[in-house]
Parts: structure tokens; sequence; C-alpha cells
């Protein structure tokens, strides 16, 4: 199982998608620790 999940996308493109907060919110329901990170984002590493 995964613990621990990256869920990667651009500023621009971040709550676009329309399955993203289902999938995020399905797999937090399975217990998986999610980050939404942007690739993009000068100010994350």
């Amino acid at each position: 199982m995964i613990k621990k999940l990256a869920w990667v996308t651009t500023l621009a493109a971040h709550g676009q998608d329309e399955d993203e907060s289902a999938v995020v919110a399905a797999l937090r329901l399975t217990g998986c620790e999610v980050e939404i990170v942007n690739w993009d984002d000068k100010q994350k590493d």
C-alpha cells in the first residue's frame, strides 16, 4: 500500500483537473498521505 504520495501538477493547472479532488480524497481515505506539489513553484525545492 502506498503510504505517502506527491500529486504533481503546475500552478496553472492546480485545482483545474476535475478528477484531482476526487482522487486525492480517495487516496487520503485509504490512509495515504498526499501532498499536492506544483513543479513550477519556485518557493518549493
